[in-house]
């Protein structure tokens, strides 16, 4: 008797995992390996703390930057911006994303820190992001670094676990829409 009632609190414990909590960790986007071929204008940046930019340019569609190159240069992006975090300090590290989209001109706005002579801007119109996917949150260890998960979206966001899980199931996982804050 007391073994059935064991089997069956374990059972409802995997139950419970496969439908609430597997989901939060299922594939959502998956990194590319190798820069695309013939797919039009598109820039590779990873963010940057510095006061002005965010982003800093490390190739594009004729291949990637050597470290030390003068082709590498920092640039503010606008549109479909990417918003993953992935460190503690809400950073996207030495993560590298792919940005489509086309440089736009957009002239000084009277703001303290912005160049006075305008500058280009990249209006991006979507997104991918570069193997591998490099993670320092604790349970980063534990997911694969070839694709993001919704977890990864929400930790950018700011949530807390119990909020991360609030609607969410295995069948709706990839239809429900990421909640703002």
């Amino acid at each position: 008797m007391k073994k059935n009632i064991i089997f069956f609190i374990i059972l409802l414990m995997i139950v419970i995992f496969m439908i609430k909590i597997l989901p939060l960790f299922l594939p959502i986007k998956y990194a590319n390996l190798q820069l695309p071929k013939n797919m039009g204008e598109y820039i590779v940046v990873r963010g940057i703390k510095t006061t002005g930019y965010e982003w800093e340019v490390t190739g594009d569609q004729n291949g990637l930057y050597a470290e030390r190159s003068h082709n590498i240069k920092c640039v503010n992006m606008i549109g479909n911006v990417p918003s993953c975090k992935f460190y503690s300090d809400y950073s996207t590290g030495d993560n590298q994303f792919i940005c489509y989209g086309e440089y736009e001109y957009q002239p000084y706005d009277g703001v303290a820190g912005h160049n006075i002579y305008g500058e280009d801007v990249f209006h991006v119109e979507r997104w991918e992001i570069m193997y591998p996917i490099q993670r320092d949150l604790f349970i980063g260890v534990f997911i694969p670094k070839n694709y993001i998960c919704r977890y990864d979206m929400y930790y950018s966001k700011g949530y807390t676990f119990g909020e991360m899980l609030k609607g969410l199931y295995i069948w709706n996982y990839k239809s429900l829409p990421y909640r703002e804050k």
